[in-house]
């Protein structure tokens, strides 16, 4: 009989490990484009910053799958916090910056929609989708921020991000 879980492996072995599995990484550029709309330059760039993390990463890694997804997706979001930063700096310098073909592209109406649906949440909510998502906290280190288990905080994010979504929706 064999087992489900993995065994589990240094950081230097999970990192090769997603270096040979190829559905992996497609499924990590898939998520990078389809969810955060990176190009696929930068989700290669992105992704060999997770490989780096990964092989540095002293602990073993039982699910080095998971792990991977994980890094990747706390990279994505750190990038995307940067890219929002960049474009808000620079905004007012190109004429042309957010045109495509004469049109506008919708990115500040969205953007606005979301600071104001944002802010219509509770504040342990802002506190937990903000450490969560956008600093790439740990669901324990989260908790410690805004005084919750780390259990609780993986229930009520669920509920913050319907929450987040119903106030898009008004």
């Amino acid at each position: 009989m064999t087992s489900d879980v993995e065994t589990p492996k240094s950081g230097a072995e999970a990192a090769v490990a997603l270096l040979l599995d190829r559905e992996q990484v497609e499924r990590l550029m898939g998520l990078a484009f389809k969810r955060f709309g990176i190009r696929r330059e930068e989700a290669e760039e992105l992704l060999a910053e997770t490989l780096l993390e990964l092989s540095g990463s002293a602990a073993a890694i039982r699910d080095a799958r998971g792990f991977a997804f994980h890094v990747f997706y706390i990279r994505c979001c750190r990038w995307l916090a940067r890219e929002g930063r960049r474009r808000e700096d620079t905004a007012g310098l190109d004429p042309g910056a957010g045109r495509t073909n004469g049109q506008t592209n919708g990115e500040p109406e969205r953007a606005l929609a979301l600071k104001q649906a944002f802010g219509r949440l509770s504040p342990t909510c802002r506190r937990m989708l903000a450490g969560y998502y956008f600093e790439g906290l740990t669901l324990k280190e989260t908790g410690v921020a805004t005084g919750h288990s780390w259990k609780q905080v993986w229930k009520r994010l669920d509920g913050c991000l319907r929450r987040l979504k119903q106030c898009l929706e008004v």
